[in-house]
Parts: structure tokens; sequence; C-alpha cells
């Protein structure tokens, strides 16, 4: 009976002195354990299994847990206030199991994507859940909006733009500005042509601002043909009497038969490069193609200078590390006595 006593006791013991062993492990031999497992990212895999595998797991409450992955996605968008970084892959991941869940969640589909195009630059992310909502929420303008905003700035695909954009358009409540910008796209993308015969279609069955918008347009892009020929004229002007003239001094010779003025009635000016320019059409179309893919460039140039900046770490590191392994190590000499000088040999006085 003691001997039983006795392995209870020194097993006892053992366990004791084994979480004793493990606290002093944790804060005596490694004190900075706590802080590294609260700072560790909490990782999740989680994944869609597909909507019918999803509606059966929800027990008959498919919105009510969408709404709590959709709470979740707030907190991650949040997370940038906190001075942490969002955690796009989960964001992604959740948005398309809240949207299994409930297929016609619009500000999961519309809020997801935007911020995976703007802040995240998943283009193409964001490209699969705007179409993925489009598919689920036909009726909605927002989708194809977005994705002729992808297609123009990101992808650089300004004819893709239009037709995204023009389908937009032809949904109810849809903003104003959309023909327009629609057949703005198709102008740059090289359907001048197209773009004006698509105006001159809207303007007909438009109403109020819209048809107000859609005639504007119309009348700037048929003024941007009437500034070429004014580019055109100055440059010849110029090559001929070494200076830039005035539209006025143009329209007067005979150079261009239509007035310097674009068809809004403002006058037209010529810069110092032959453009012609009016205070309705101060950038030209041409020069507006620029924005075709800015947003792509931009990013490019970002990830370039980020390359360049961690190389140059990469490089003081390198140089850093070769200069201290080339450094001739003391070996206990730094507290030595200097050497001594040999004495004169006294033969040689």
């Amino acid at each position: 009976m003691r001997e039983s006593t006795g392995i209870i006791t020194s097993v006892g013991l053992l366990v004791v002195a084994g979480m004793v062993a493990l606290g002093l492990r944790w804060t005596w031999v490694d004190p900075d354990a706590a802080l590294r497992r609260d700072r560790r990212e909490p990782q999740d895999v989680l994944l869609s299994p597909g909507p019918d595998i999803l509606q059966l797991a929800a027990l008959e409450h498919p919105s009510a847990w969408a709404d709590v992955l959709w709470l979740g996605i707030v907190q991650e968008l949040g997370r940038k206030l906190e001075g942490t970084e969002t955690n796009w892959d989960r964001l992604e991941r959740w948005s398309n199991i809240a949207t299994d869940l409930d297929p016609r969640y619009f500000v999961v589909y519309y809020g997801s994507s935007i911020h995976l195009s703007v802040y995240a630059r998943r283009i193409d992310a964001s490209d699969q859940l705007a179409q993925k909502g489009m598919r689920a929420l036909p009726r909605r303008w927002e989708f194809p909006f977005l994705l002729g905003y992808n297609a123009y700035f990101s992808h650089g695909y300004a004819d893709l733009a239009a037709d995204y954009w023009r389908a937009a358009a032809a949904e109810p409540d849809s903003p104003r500005f959309l023909p327009s910008l629609a057949a703005r796209a198709q102008f740059q993308a090289g359907d001048e042509d197209g773009a004006v015969e698509m105006l001159k279609t809207f303007a007909e069955v438009l109403t109020g601002p819209q048809r107000e918008d859609a005639e504007l347009r119309l009348k700037l892009f048929q003024s941007e043909f009437r500034m070429r020929k004014y580019d055109a004229a100055c440059q010849a002007y110029r090559e001929a009497h070494g200076r830039v003239p005035t539209p006025e001094e143009l329209h007067a010779a005979g150079l261009v038969e239509d007035p310097p003025q674009d068809l809004l009635g403002a006058r037209m000016t010529l810069d110092a490069g032959c453009r012609a320019r009016t205070e309705y059409v101060f950038v030209r179309e041409d020069e507006a193609l620029d924005n075709v893919g800015m947003d792509r460039r931009r990013s490019e140039q970002l990830d370039k200078a980020r390359r360049e900046v961690l190389r140059r770490r990469r490089a003081d590191h390198e140089n850093e590390t070769n200069a201290a392994e080339a450094r001739p190590h003391e070996h206990g000499r730094s507290d030595a006595e200097p050497e001594r000088a040999r004495p004169k040999d006294e033969g040689a006085r």
C-alpha cells in the first residue's frame, strides 16, 4: 500500500515539475512566446464546397450564415484602421461562400469586387465575383459597370469596356452618364463612326438628363473632327511661316472652312504644339487614351519600385555581411600589452 502511495506521489510530483518546467519555458526561457502567440495570424483554409452542399449545411438558415460571413468581411476590411493588413485571400473565400449561401446578396458581390479591384489590385478575382453577381442578379447595372471599369483602367481594353458600359446603360435606374461613357470608350477603341451612331441611337430613345448627356457627348465628338482639321492646318502653316497661327488666321486664309469654335460655341485656341483646344474640349480624345490601362501601368510601376527597394536592401545586407567576414578578428590582442621595442645591439656601438 505504501509502495502504491509512493508511486502516485512520485507521478504527481513529476506532473507538477513538468508544469513548472513548461511555465519556465514560456516565461523565462522564451519570454516572447506569448507575444508571438498574440500576434500570430489566424489561418483558415475555408473554401466553398458549392451552393448545394452549403444549403444543406446551413440547416435552412443560409441567409443568416451569409450575414455572419458579411460581418466577418467588414471586420476584415477594417483591419487597416487597426494598423494591420487585410487578408485578401480570406476576403475572397468568404465572399464566395457568402454568395453561395445567398446568391442574391448584392452588397457582398459589389462591395468585395470593388475592394478586390481598387485596393487589393486583384483584378481577375474582382472580375470573377462581379460576373458571378451578374449571373445571379442580371438586372443590376453595377456589375457590368464595374467590369467595364476593370476592362478600361486595368486590362486596357477600351472596346470591352464599351460593351460592358453599353449593357449597364440599358439596365433600369442606371446613371445618366453611362451612355456617354460607353460611347467615349468605343470612340477611343478606334470605332469612331460606331460611337457617333451609338450616341445618335441613344438620343432617340433616351429622355431627360440621359438624353442631354448623350447629345452633349455627340457634339464633343463632332467637335473633335473639326479640331483635327485645325491641327493639320496649324502644322502646315508653322512649317511654311515658322510660327503658330491663330485659328482665325487659318479660317480667314481658307485653310479650314469650319469656323474656329467647337459645336458648343466655345472659341478655339492653338497651343505651342499645334493642338486645338476649347474651354469644353481641353483634353483631346487621343490624349485621353493614356487613361486606358492606367491602373495596370501604375501597379506595374509600383511593383517595379518595390522590387528595386528589395534588391537594394539585399545588396546592402550582403555588403554588410561580406564586410563583417572580411574584418580581422582580434583574438585577445586588444587588451594585451603592446610589443616592446627590440633593444639595440650593444656590440654595434
